[in-house]
């Protein structure tokens, strides 16, 4: 019995150990995978695809996307058929699940190689293995738009002058620039010789105008810093197949094991090369041209000059820029094998320009990928003022999946020089343990609801950044890749057979597969919105046509019927929700179907000035926001989700009126149970809160009328990041949380508040930068720019541990020291579209004032419901008295925070840079934008003066007639941007002006609408007047777009420019529009006046754009007569005299050697739409001026400017949307 009993001692101890060794572990589980979610293979050849960690009894559906590039059998096998890119996706069941893998194979040509004299056995080819790169951010993007055709709706927000190049240019050639030679150690000569430029020439960008109001400076050409997602079509070939490739969020590219070994398939690869030697061990990039040389920079049009001068910024030499000819040219780096995919840099350079006046520079990235589709991102752009150098300091995260990546800077004004020195990259790394040092977000608030934060793809692709954002946040809204402009296919479109809209599912696929692959759930934002949807969309055949007056959304006359409409919004929101729910089940948690429909008004739907959906449902119609969400409701059953259905706008925290607004043109849909919830906005610029009881009002009503209701977009517009404002911006954010939680609690009426979401990472990358256009840094978020945490994330944190009161110090804070230099300034907004564009928008009634005297200190309890009456919420901490500005709109259309809007008739308007008066009121401070207009039945006598300060002013149908003053007079330091919305007619009687632009001051004019100003006795229609005596000296003006009717009407002075006695010193800069200037008498028609004071300074015209009608006594454009000042720059645009026999440009015309004048018949054309110049938009639109009568319906010859010696391609774009190239070598 013993040895028996040993026997099964032993016996039972062995089974036991077998059973424990083959028992699976919960670590040991793997998720299901493909074998590869990227290959490369060849025209002919194979390769097979496997699912990873699956039962071999798992049935495995494979299909291909694009069977006409690769097809696959049952068994996974791919065969490459012809180039492109096609995916390729497995669908299948495992323990209860549905997935969809995704494998994305790039199909390329078959190489033919011809070897002379060459053994009959081709050696095989080594393939090249893809580095192990780590992914981190890729901040490229680029637009969905069409090359050559200018978006409607702009995503940049006010903040940041660019132009958005709509075709890019092309990569210019591998040819280096000659350097000067380096010197001797002591050299005898400064270097300086002019670099060798390449023959091949980059293809041209399209220069659209985005100029922010307020800001004279010279349009820019690079990209808008609001992100976009990658181009659906190849800027250089447009196709109707969409391009973009979704980056994996692995770590390290897998090798297939069971791919035949006679096949190799190579990973794409850089293009060849190698890094550009650093001397310093601690940079990627350093380049200072100490050595005398510039052998590693070329010019991106293969035409600059790029010389090493004296000068440098501490140092003895810098580069300089010159003989551009584009306004994207200048210095490109080519930096592939400098820096690594994804990976964080600190980017520093300074610059200088030395035009007289402050421009903008930009810094950017050009990248193309390994399909040859080029994308460009903001760095950073920096103004310069004149002659001083000025620091690029940006942390930005390189491009990733890229074959070629450059760092380039350029300029607008092309025939200005600038300079660039001291040019650095660094990588830059966070401190990870303090970083994850500090308490969970989403733990601390686990038992309220999923704290959400808005992010980028390439967020998720940057290790440390998803780290950070899975410590903190369990749901992300991309911000700006999942809007309708990024999601439809225009040509697709075009071609569809049903004539219905095609979305880009790439998009979806690279959004979504990152969020699955690391357990983050989506808010889809958005499906149908007014901005950042394309124009195309909603026109007949999706091809807008215009009136001939302008190209703006109330142009368009070609607008489908609203039965048209509602079947193609049916048609796109099924297509979107179906296609995100069958490929990634579960993985959105909530649909934006509806964004911000109410007007700023608060009370009423938005207008076909700003919404097309409002231009097709006039008034009162809400039909289209009812059906999209009974058509997101069918596709969601259908696919059997369990997602909400959202709207989303700012609700509850602007006015009463906006709230029941939301209710009511919700109804339909609520009735019919096809909506669950209401996303409320909260880009917060009130840092007291004193809106608190709109927040608790809105919160009330939404719960009386069933709503969800989660908090999408919040942030406070903190500029303040010093202790005190820290304590601030803590009190703010612990303030509007202790409400939502308050109604959360309340027993008798609880809210459902179901998410949390804030806007935007860190103090880095907030879109607040980009949107203003103050000149402030902002620091909004709950984390610094090292992503460590500030006293605003501690108080939220001391909140849900029931300490309402903020601490003096944020206990939370790690004691470690950061292992990266914090950076001053933030990174630039990642591009296209257009759109980092946050969905806010604001009220244009301010916020309520606060109380004087601060409220008492709250317990740690939450109070009971409030009254009927609220009542203001206990502050933790006395308010601080908040600045009275209103909550910002930040969409993508330009708009200001606030507009006043004030009326001429009631007495003449004083501005001031600190506020207004009318008549004989006292001033009331404000510092937000104007519009002005008048109620009086006739033409008004009263008058504005503008005494100071920056000013956006819009004149809305404003006639005036004023014998006290010129009808719009500037002083001081005064710079008005004008903006003109319908017809507008502003005289001056007497000794005055229309509108009056003394030294000093600054007036820019654009719009779309018609501004007639006639000047009195001796004094311009734009510009100086005259007491018959004296002149008032002349400042800058600054013309954009618009039809302007200058006229002086009592002789001695120009239609633009200066009066009688003429002092000179002025400046004349037109960009754009349509512009009929003559004089009466001795004056030009642009340029100066009668006669010149003794020791008048000279004056400076440029002609860059637009079409100028001009007449004067003497010149057209230039002199006035007996007088010998004025230089006139001509680059661009078409100029006609109006006086036959006079002269055009004078007396100095300085670009008469190197620009002349080409006449193109058009005038069989039904209009005008556009006109380029080498891809470069002249600002002409519509029919041409009558030169005698200044009406617009006068057709004439083109005489447009261009520069000799150069062939130029210029394109016409009639009212029919019909192109007209014509070929002219000058």
């Amino acid at each position: 019995m013993q040895k028996n009993g040993k026997k099964l001692l032993a016996w039972m101890l062995a089974a036991s150990m077998v059973f424990s060794f083959s028992m699976p572990t919960q670590a040991a589980k793997k998720k299901p995978a493909l074998s590869k979610k990227k290959a490369v293979i060849t025209v002919g050849k194979t390769l097979t695809l496997k699912v990873k960690n699956i039962s071999k009894k798992t049935k495995v559906t494979w299909k291909s996307k694009k069977k006409k590039i690769a097809t696959v059998s049952k068994k996974g096998k791919v065969k490459a058929k012809k180039a492109g890119t096609a995916k390729i996706t497995a669908s299948f069941r495992y323990q209860g699940k549905k997935y969809v893998k995704t494998c994305k194979v790039t199909v390329r040509k078959k190489k033919t190689v011809v070897v002379t004299n060459a053994p009959t056995k081709v050696p095989t080819k080594v393939p090249t293995q893809k580095p192990a790169v780590t992914p981190a951010v890729t901040s490229t993007a680029t637009p969905t738009q069409k090359p050559g055709t200018p978006t409607a709706t702009p995503t940049q927000k006010p903040g940041t002058p660019t132009a958005i190049p709509t075709q890019k240019p092309g990569t210019p050639t591998a040819t280096p620039t000659q350097k000067p030679g380096t010197p001797t150690a002591t050299p005898t000569q400064k270097p300086g010789t002019p670099t060798a430029t390449p023959t091949q020439k980059p293809g041209t960008p399209t220069a659209i105008p985005t100029q922010k109001p307020g800001t004279p400076t010279a349009t820019s050409t690079q990209k808008p810093v609001t992100p976009t997602v990658t181009p659906t079509t190849e800027p250089a070939e447009p196709t109707a197949t969409a391009t973009n490739e979704p980056a994996g969020p692995t770590v390290t590219p897998t090798a297939d094991p069971d791919e035949p070994t006679a096949t190799p398939t190579a990973e794409p690869t850089k293009v060849p090369g190698t890094p550009i030697p650093v001397e310093d061990p601690t940079k990627a990039l350093l380049l200072d041209f100490e050595d005398g040389t510039n052998q590693y920079v070329t010019g991106r049009q293969g035409e600059e000059e790029l010389t090493v001068v004296e000068g440098g910024y501490n140092d003895n030499y810098c580069l300089r820029v010159s003989n551009r000819v584009k306004n994207w040219a200048g210095p490109t780096i080519d930096i592939t094998h400098n820096v690594t995919d994804f990976t964080t840099y600190k980017i520093e350079a300074y610059v200088k320009q030395t035009t007289g006046s402050n421009k903008t520079i930009n810094c950017m990235w050009e990248s193309m990928d390994y399909a040859g589709a080029m994308a460009y991102t903001t760095v950073q752009n920096v103004v310069a003022p004149n002659a001083t150098w000025t620091k690029v300091d940006a942390t930005v995260v390189a491009p990733g999946d890229v074959s070629k990546l450059s760092l380039y800077f350029e300029m607008a004004n092309y025939s200005n020089d600038f300079y660039v020195d001291n040019i650095s990259i660094t990588e830059k790394h966070l401190d990870m343990d303090a970083v994850l040092a500090a308490p969970s977000l989403k733990e601390a608030y686990a038992n309220r609801f999923p704290m959400g934060c808005a992010v980028y793809s390439y967020n998720l692709q940057n290790p440390e950044i998803l780290s950070f954002i899975k410590h903190h946040y369990s749901t992300v809204t991309f911000a700006d890749e999942l809007k309708p402009e990024n999601l439809l296919n225009e040509e697709a479109t075009k071609a569809s057979e049903d004539g219905m809209p095609v979305i880009n599912t790439d998009v979806i696929d690279k959004c979504l597969s990152l969020a699955q692959e690391n357990d983050l759930s989506v808010r889809f934002h958005t499906l149908v919105w007014y901005s950042q949807t394309p124009d195309w969309y909603f026109c007949k055949n999706y091809t807008p046509e215009y009136d001939g007056t302008g190209t703006a959304k109330k142009n368009i006359t070609n607008l489908v019927d609203k039965e048209t409409m509602l079947a193609r919004i049916e048609s796109y929101v099924k297509q979107v929700i179906t296609y995100a729910e069958t490929n990634y089940p579960g993985v959105v948690y909530a649909y934006d179907v509806v964004n911000e429909v109410i007007d700023s008004n608060g009370c009423k739907l938005r207008t076909v000035s700003s919404s097309l959906y409002g231009a097709i449902f006039t008034g009162d119609d809400n039909t289209y926001i009812t059906k999209s969400f009974e058509y997101a409701r069918e596709a969601e059953k259908a696919a059997n989700s369990s997602a909400k259905l959202f709207y989303n706008d700012f609700v509850g925290l602007a006015s009463p009126g906006q709230m029941k607004a939301v209710v009511k043109y919700l109804a339909g849909a609520k009735d019919a149970g096809n909506i669950d919830g209401l996303g409320m906005q909260a880009h917060q610029t009130n840092l007291g809160v004193t809106d608190g009881d709109n927040i608790k009002n809105a919160l009330k009503l939404f719960q009386q009328k069933g709503y969800e209701v989660q908090i999408t977009e919040l942030d406070f517009a903190s500029k303040d990041n010093s202790e005190a404002g820290n304590e601030t911006l803590a009190a703010a954010y612990q303030k509007f949380m202790n409400i939502i939680l308050q109604r959360m609690d309340d027993t008798s009426a609880p809210v459902n508040v179901s998410n949390v979401t804030f806007w935007n990472l860190t103090d880095l990358d907030t879109w607040l930068n980009s949107f203003y256009s103050n000149g402030s840094t902002y620091y909004p978020s709950l984390f610094d720019e090292n992503y460590l945490p500030k006293k605003a994330f501690t108080a939220l944190i001391n909140l849900a541990n029931g300490v309402v009161e903020p601490t003096a110090t944020p206990t939370v804070v790690p004691t470690a020291t950061p292992t990266a230099t914090p950076t001053a300034t933030p990174t630039a907004t990642p591009t296209a579209t257009p759109t980092a564009t946050p969905t806010a928008a604001s009220t244009a009634t301010p916020t309520a004032t606060p109380t004087a005297t601060p409220t008492a200190t709250s317990t740690a309890t939450p109070t009971a419901t409030p009254t009927a009456t609220p009542t203001v919420d206990p502050d933790a901490t006395p308010t601080p008295t908040p600045v009275i500005t209103p909550t910002p709109e930040p969409t993508a259309e330009p708009e200001p925070a606030e507009t006043k809007e004030l009326d001429l008739a009631q007495g003449s308007i004083v501005i001031s840079a600190t506020g207004y008066t009318i008549g004989s009121a006292e001033e009331t401070a404000f510092t937000g934008n104007y519009t002005i207009s008048s109620t009086a039945q006739s033409a008004t006598a009263y008058y504005i003066l503008v005494t100071g300060g920056t000013h956006t002013i819009t004149l809305d149908n404003l006639v005036c007639t004023s014998k006290e003053s010129s009808p719009i007079k500037l002083s001081g330091d005064a710079k008005v941007n004008l903006i003109l919305v319908g017809t507008s007619a502003l005289t001056g009687s007497g000794y005055h002006a229309g509108i009056e632009v003394p030294s000093g001051c600054e007036l820019t004019i654009s719009g779309d609408g018609q501004l007639t100003a006639l000047g009195g006795k001796e004094s311009a229609g734009i510009g100086a007047a005259s007491d018959g005596k004296t002149s008032s000296t002349l400042g800058r003006i600054i013309i954009r777009s618009g039809t302007i009717i200058a006229c002086n009407t009592g002789r001695n002075a120009a239609g633009i420019g200066e009066s009688r006695c003429a002092k000179g010193g002025g400046e004349i800069y037109i960009y754009g529009g349509n512009i009929y200037a003559t004089s009466s008498g001795n004056g030009a028609g642009v340029g100066g006046g009668g006669t010149a004071d003794a020791s008048a300074e000279t004056m400076k015209i440029g002609i860059y754009g637009g079409i100028i009608s001009a007449g004067g006594s003497t010149y057209a454009i230039g002199d006035g007569k007996s007088q010998s000042i004025c230089k006139v720059t001509v680059t661009g645009g078409a100029c006609y005299s109006t006086n036959p026999g006079k002269t055009m440009f004078g007396s100095t015309w300085e670009t008469q050697d190197t620009y002349v004048g080409t006449e193109i018949d058009t005038t069989k054309l039904s209009g005008i739409q556009s006109v380029t110049i080498d891809g470069v938009d002249q600002g002409i639109s519509s029919f041409y001026i009558n030169a005698q009568s200044g009406t617009t319906n006068y057709k004439c010859k083109l005489n447009l400017y261009v520069k000799k010696g150069v062939s130029h391609t210029i394109v016409v774009t009639d009212t029919n949307g019909e192109a007209h190239e014509y070929m002219f070598d000058a």
